[in-house]
């Protein structure tokens, strides 16, 4: 999801962020992260998610997380309010259409 090269940083979508800049916090196996934890979680649980034995507990949660990435409103990979494919595909009214970004870091 993120690292350090040649003393930049470098991360994959977004950093979640609240309206007053602060970072979004998400419950992950029953601990709240945020920030740079949050990444380290992500990473860990994709990671989980695709190299656990299927039809484990732990394979499932992940699976759930890893979805959960694609379109979340704390996902770090997403960064909008909401998906809208959809409705750009088969409803003509553009208002119908807004993916309002989230704010910026």
């Amino acid at each position: 999801m993120f690292l350090t090269y040649n003393g930049n940083l470098l991360y994959h979508g977004c950093i979640p962020l609240n309206s007053d800049g602060s970072f979004m916090e998400l419950e992950l196996h029953g601990k709240n992260y945020s920030g740079k934890e949050l990444f380290i979680q992500f990473e860990q649980i994709a990671r989980e998610g695709y190299f656990r034995n299927s039809g484990t507990k732990e394979k499932e949660y992940a699976l759930d997380v890893t979805w959960y990435l694609w379109t979340g409103p704390v996902s770090s990979l997403f960064g909008k309010s909401e998906m809208t494919t959809f409705e750009r595909y088969f409803v003509a009214e553009k208002e119908t259409h807004l993916e309002q970004k989230k704010p910026l870091l």
